[in-house]
């Protein structure tokens, strides 16, 4: 889901997240914050119309991310930085205390759509680099408490559900000879009907406020201090 700020803001002003035709896919604006090993924030920068199909990893603009790293550690700018050693994680823009930023894990190796099915942006994803997956280790949380829903419950034992369906078989042996007639009528009626199949759509649902949303306890995220393809 897409959380849409007002008209005129910042960063939904900087979003061009949207289906592009003319490519045929759909595209996304992602904000990149590098954070190094003692959890400090050393970058952030922006991506535009990174395709909806690219491996998470493999849209990394990596020519800044090395740059970012040999200017601020000094290293050989010929050293280059390993992305499958990469960690990803999504800032949570829901429900969270305001003294403590919250991340999800993302996989590198997953398609972007893929990784931020089920989750919740603020106009785009801020989407969090470390170098190490210890760090900022307890700020991760699960999916389900940060959108604050429940897993599905767990499926009754099925020895205890052996006898109450053993002493219901004869039942229901008679009733389906007698509903088999119309089960049958009812397979052909569907089978001719001339309705088109559901079509399904990966476009992200869009929640559009006019007023900065009170679900984000937190302001957006700072102003960008380099852009990135």
């Amino acid at each position: 889901m897409i959380i849409q700020l007002p008209t005129g803001m910042s960063r939904a002003t900087s979003n061009k997240t949207g289906y592009d035709k003319k490519a045929g896919s759909f595209i996304w604006t992602v904000e990149w914050v590098v954070i190094d090993e003692t959890g400090n924030e050393k970058d952030r920068f922006i991506s535009y119309r990174l395709k909806e199909h690219l491996l998470l990893k493999d849209a990394v603009p990596m020519n800044i991310l090395n740059n970012t790293v040999s200017i601020n550690e000094g290293e050989d700018s010929a050293k280059q930085i390993d992305k499958d050693q990469l960690n990803f994680y999504l800032a949570n823009v829901v429900g969270y205390e305001k003294t403590k930023e919250t991340i999800l894990r993302l996989n590198g190796t997953d398609l972007i759509s893929d990784a931020l099915t089920n989750m919740i942006v603020l106009e785009y994803p801020t989407i969090y680099i470390t170098f190490n997956s210890g760090t900022w280790k307890n700020r991760i949380i699960a999916e389900e408490e940060a959108y604050n829903y429940a897993k599905p419950a767990s499926l009754p034992d099925s020895s205890s559900s052996d006898d109450s369906s053993g002493s219901s078989s004869s039942d229901s042996d008679s009733d389906s000879e007698s509903d088999s007639d119309d089960s049958q009528r009812n397979t052909d009626d569907e089978s001719d009907s001339d309705e088109a199949p559901e079509e399904t759509s990966s476009k992200p649902i869009k929640l559009t406020f006019d007023t900065e949303p009170q679900t984000a306890t937190h302001a957006a995220p700072g102003e960008n201090k380099a852009e990135g393809v």
